[in-house]
């Protein structure tokens, strides 16, 4: 089977549903980014009065320790703050690619059956229905492919009735039989049924 000359096979579709599920983790991730900032805000508050409480409580020689304390404690929650929002950016990026895989193995097949389902709506014979093992839709593809070999093998015992029909027709203006008459008769209650 050869391979997809174009990744992106319905822009719409694949665009589409990327973005439905794209938007409510980008929400949930977004409340959960904002609920744990404000946790870290707040740690950075309470941990500046407690720096604040131990400085009045506990004289120090040296005051420059406690604000050296309180300096590296804001750079830990900040450091913890930038590798909490670089992690969501690369989960998001991350879920956005699987998620254009995963669509473009649907919508592929879609786009395809379509054209394919089209196709025979207008009577026009279609190769072969085939879809890569990766693709989704495989039963689908398979019951479009077994009702265009039916179509086709309708076609073909209509065009052989309807040729049969007019070399009756041929004989029975040369030689007029009731056995070509009942003959014809036959043929077209055969026709019938695969109509």
């Amino acid at each position: 089977m050869r391979r997809r000359r174009k990744y992106i096979v319905s822009f719409q579709h694949q665009v589409k549903y990327v973005f439905k599920i794209l938007v409510p983790i980008i929400l949930i991730l977004g409340v959960y980014w904002l609920a744990v900032n404000a946790i870290l805000n707040y740690q950075l508050k309470t941990s500046d009065y407690i720096f604040d409480f131990l400085s009045k409580k506990i004289p120090l020689k040296t005051p420059s320790l406690l604000n050296k304390m309180k300096d590296l404690n804001y750079l830990t929650l900040q450091q913890v703050k930038i590798y909490l929002t670089g992690g969501l950016l690369i989960l998001l990026i991350s879920i956005f690619f699987i998620l254009s895989v995963f669509f473009h193995r649907t919508a592929g097949p879609i786009s395809r059956l379509t054209k394919y389902l089209k196709m025979l709506s207008e009577g026009k014979q279609i190769p072969p229905v085939r879809v890569r093992k990766t693709d989704e839709f495989k039963e689908v593809a398979f019951y479009i492919e077994e009702l265009r070999k039916y179509l086709e093998e309708n076609a073909t015992k209509r065009e052989e009735i309807i040729k049969k029909i007019e070399q009756d027709l041929y004989k029975l203006k040369t030689s007029p039989s009731q056995e070509l008459i009942s003959e014809i008769e036959s043929l077209i209650k055969e026709l019938k049924k695969l109509i």
